[in-house]
């Protein structure tokens, strides 16, 4: 990935997509791409709405690969599963801690609520 970002016709931005739900997963990314000069702010989705989070299984990843010629109770139980495997582990970013330098962008509910820290530049600005 950084040596992609790094060449001259490469990217002037990239999206990192990935399951950075431990502080320690984010320091590692933050770290290693800032080592190399480059800008990190992270997007951090978090969804408590059960009707949205339904609604989106049922309209989006239902139609992923994963879950082709699986029926729709199946896969919708499957993803439900994820995302509680994956709630055990996370850990939200860190207002007022130790991740408080991060520049990031949190989207409550689907926008609901939008949280933004150290956001600064046109670039950044254009996310919000």
């Amino acid at each position: 990935m950084v040596a992609a970002l790094q060449s001259p016709d490469g990217p002037d931005i990239a999206i990192f997509d990935a399951t950075n739900t431990t502080r320690k997963r984010r320091s590692w990314a933050e770290s290693t791409l800032a080592t190399h000069g480059f800008r990190v702010m992270f997007l951090e989705p978090l969804c408590t709405d059960d009707a949205i989070i339904r609604s989106n299984i049922r309209e989006v990843k239902l139609k992923s690969p994963d879950y082709i010629g699986m029926n729709e109770e199946d896969a919708i139980r499957d993803f439900l599963r994820r995302i509680e495997h994956y709630s055990r582990v996370y850990e939200p970013v860190d207002d007022g801690g130790d991740e408080e330098h991060y520049s990031y962008i949190k989207l409550i509910d689907v926008g609901r609520r939008v949280v933004a820290n150290r956001v600064q530049g046109p670039l950044y600005g254009r996310l919000l």
